[in-house]
């Protein structure tokens, strides 16, 4: 709790209607990587990555997540 990380990754932002007819919306935090960087260090040189799946390729059912 309180130490820094370094994160890699993208958002994802996906809507839906909810059960009452109205529109729901979820930004969701994609992270492909997490470093911890410790209290005062800079973060860490990242090596060069391969690309990230697009988005639209994965799609995930709101109705298939744990938490609402």
């Amino acid at each position: 709790k309180g130490d820094r990380v370094y994160v890699e990754g993208r958002l994802q932002t996906r809507s839906w209607e909810g059960p009452d007819g109205q529109r729901r919306y979820r930004t969701e935090v994609i992270a492909e990587r997490v470093l911890p960087q410790g209290r005062r260090q800079q973060p860490a040189a990242v090596p060069n990555l391969e690309p990230v799946p697009d988005a639209e390729t994965e799609r995930t059912d709101p109705e298939d997540l744990p938490f609402e």
